[in-house]
């Protein structure tokens, strides 16, 4: 009851300001004529004055007294206003629209709000605003240590990523998109923490490469050219701006440039496909090949024949699933024959390729085997081997026996690789060799960037090995 009152008395008052100007507005007043002519008039009197003191001769002063002549007669001679309605009229409307605006604003509140709702002035005052309440305790605590570290020592550059990976890991995008860029302040030539700033506000803009995401991304490129984050989400910005083409291009060469393990390979397989369906590049739909593979052709892949033109031909006229059956069968003819030539070297590199485009990859993996086998010397084809070891092996480590040898080839042409490295550390933790995983990790350390976050959580696991 007492909220109604209120509003009534909001009515009074609202009305009686709104009658009070508009019963005043039908009173005369001077019209713009009237103000321009004593304005000449002052011309006229300020020109007698010119005159009197010498500043203007005779004949500018008659110039001048003629000019604004002419523009006082061009006025006209009023010299009364007149009302645009008549009074009557003039008090109909102030009355009408004194107690129409009212009561029209109070009919509207009545239906569509909640007089009886109370207010909440906690919730006002939060609004816009992330409170540590609404996050996880957990979380919380873990946020609240690492600002109180932070504040202790400013300098230190893990603190500051872990307070940005917690915050992320809350969802509190734009805090951790404001604790990387504050980073920066500290650390202005890291490009990975530019890179996640700009990853963060995509995230807090549901997915959106805001402007000042693509900054933050280009940033970072701009201090590490290859930074694989900051190249996937500017290609993705071109898509959401039209720019397809561009977009489709940034993605191609970012999977050809990535090693055939990354995590985001995946994610930029489907990213290309749906992509290239949609701008009708149908054949970009086939499982990509990296610049490695391209380069490892060679003219010796004559040598194991191909399919005919006559196969060709066949396999256009049958259905989807016999053209894939009869695919299959083409490539296991060709490992039948490598088995009678196994030194065929172009051979097993078109069947590894056959194989990663079936998604067999546990045949993908024999094939780039006997590759490495046939190629002790060649790094990337150890590489390739180890990496198809690995995934087949996930989320366990491959075996000593089947990832150890491959490692000594890799390390025995170059002592500093760092998949090697990594990996010849992991292997040597798993079987409670911590002296040499140490001895790995430490390598690894002396090529890796100090500003990066891998180089502090690598630092970190070395420290857990030694106590």
């Amino acid at each position: 009851m007492e909220g109604y009152l209120v509003l009534s008395l909001m009515a009074v008052v609202c009305a009686a300001l709104l009658w009070r100007p508009l019963m005043n507005s039908g009173r005369p007043t001077a019209t713009r004529a009237e103000y321009e002519l004593e304005f000449y008039k002052d011309q006229l009197n300020e020109v007698e004055r010119d005159r009197g003191r010498g500043i203007i001769s005779i004949e500018e002063a008659e110039a001048s007294r003629l000019e604004i002549s002419r523009k006082i007669i061009n006025c006209g001679d009023i010299r009364a206003s007149q009302s645009i309605w008549p009074q009557k009229k003039q008090a109909r409307f102030a009355v009408s629209v004194a107690l129409f605006i009212p009561v029209a604003a109070s009919l509207i509140y009545l239906v569509q709000g909640s007089p009886g709702l109370k207010g909440s002035s906690v919730k006002i005052a939060e609004r816009g605003q992330t409170t540590l309440n609404e996050i996880a305790p957990q979380l919380r605590a873990e946020i609240t240590e690492l600002r109180d570290r932070l504040e202790k020592k400013p300098n230190v550059l893990a603190t500051w990523v872990a307070l940005g990976r917690t915050l992320f890991r809350s969802h509190e995008f734009a805090q951790a998109a404001q604790t990387y860029m504050q980073a920066t302040t500290i650390f202005p030539e890291n490009a990975e923490l530019f890179a996640r700033a700009g990853e963060a506000l995509v995230y807090g803009s549901d997915g959106v490469v805001v402007p000042a995401a693509a900054l933050a991304f280009k940033r970072s490129l701009s201090l590490l050219p290859n930074d694989a984050r900051s190249r996937y989400y500017l290609a993705l910005g071109d898509q959401q701006n039209g720019r397809l083409e561009g977009a489709l291009r940034k993605w191609k060469e970012l999977a050809a440039d990535s090693p055939p393990d990354a995590p985001w390979q995946d994610t930029l397989r489907e990213r290309i496909a749906s992509l290239s369906e949609q701008i009708g590049k149908t054949s970009d739909r086939a499982p990509l090949i990296s610049n490695r593979d391209q380069d490892a052709r060679t003219d010796n892949d004559s040598v194991t024949p191909g399919p005919s033109r006559e196969d060709i031909a066949a396999a256009q006229e049958l259905s989807p699933e016999d053209r894939q059956e009869m695919i299959r069968s083409m490539v296991d003819r060709l490992a039948t024959r490598l088995e009678t030539n196994p030194g065929d070297l172009a051979g097993w590199r078109r069947l590894a390729r056959a194989r990663k485009v079936l998604g067999q990859k546990a045949e993908e993996k024999a094939a780039l085997g006997k590759i490495a086998a046939l190629e002790p010397k060649n790094e990337q084809a150890q590489l390739d081997y180890l990496t198809a070891v690995v995934e087949l092996a996930s989320p366990q480590l491959p075996s000593s026996a089947e990832l150890g040898p491959t490692l000594v080839r890799i390390l025995r042409r170059d002592d500093r690789n760092p998949t090697a490295l990594w990996y010849s550390g992991l292997l040597a933790k798993s079987e409670g060799r911590n002296a040499d995983a140490i001895k790995h990790w430490s390598n690894l350390l002396s090529v890796s960037d100090p500003n990066s976050p891998r180089y502090v959580e690598l630092k970190d696991q070395i420290s857990s090995l030694r106590k």
